[in-house]
Formats: structure tokens, sequence, C-alpha cells
């Protein structure tokens, strides 16, 4: 089984408007995609790539659309991340713990805290990082026995 995370800075959508601002990152968009469809056409019969919300050209160029979005809060966090999951031989993933009614209760720099973080060094990492919960529902319905 592959489940793959590949780097998302050239084909999310939150980058797209970069692309007219610096010419090098369509090569670099292009690289990206030829990358992601490295996963996408694997002879593995299980393969699940996670990335966030695509951009127009970046979907354009993998060819396929994804196959399920998830959120943070269907597992248990109080947090949305719209997450994209390509997804062959495995089963779309079945939420664990939904508290998307308690989430809509904290003011919004909360509940988009990863949309709100300050710029610096480190924010890639804690913007890309995937929530335990999430990790856990893979393993415990991907994993197998």
């Amino acid at each position: 089984m592959i489940i793959a995370h590949p780097d998302c800075t050239y084909i999310a959508n939150s980058g797209v408007s970069w692309l007219d601002r610096d010419i090098t990152r369509w090569k670099k968009l292009y690289e990206a995609c030829e990358f992601f469809k490295l996963f996408l056409n694997h002879s593995c019969e299980k393969i699940v790539i996670e990335n966030p919300i695509p951009h127009k050209y970046g979907l354009n160029w993998i060819g396929k659309k994804y196959t399920q979005t998830i959120q943070p809060y269907q597992f248990g966090h109080l947090e949305t991340k719209r997450t994209c999951l390509w997804l062959k031989g495995v089963n779309p993933l079945i939420e664990t713990k939904n508290v998307k009614a308690e989430m809509d209760l904290l003011p919004k720099n909360q509940s988009n805290r990863l949309h709100y973080l300050p710029l610096g060094p480190e924010r890639w990492k804690e913007r890309s990082r995937t929530f335990q919960g999430i990790a856990d529902a893979m393993a415990m319905q991907w994993g197998g026995a």
C-alpha cells in the first residue's frame, strides 16, 4: 500500500496567485504534477494520495480529480483544513468523531487557525501536518488486521 503526501507548494489552490508573479513557478508546477502522477499511476493495488484543494492548472496536469474531501473536524479536531484524497483500491475514509457543531462555536481565527498562522520559516511545516485523528482513521480503516 502507498499513502503519499507529495509536496503541495505548486499544486495547491492557495498558491495559484503566485504563478503570475513568478514565471519560474510554472515549470515547478509541471514537475510537481509529474511527481504526483508517479503515485497516481503506480501499479500498486492500494494507493492513497493526500493533498489540499488543487488549483485548476494542477488538476488539469494531474488529469484526475480527487475521490474524496475530508475535514479535521470529522476526526475530532476543532479546526478546518479541507483535504483531498485520491483513492485506488481502498474505501473512502469514514469520519470517526464529528465535532463540527462544537467547532462552529469557536471564533473564526481558532477554527481556521492554519489560515491565520503568521509568516515564518516553520509556517509550511505546521500547515502541512496531518492531524492525528485523520492518521489514526487511516491506520484503523486501511491498515488491515
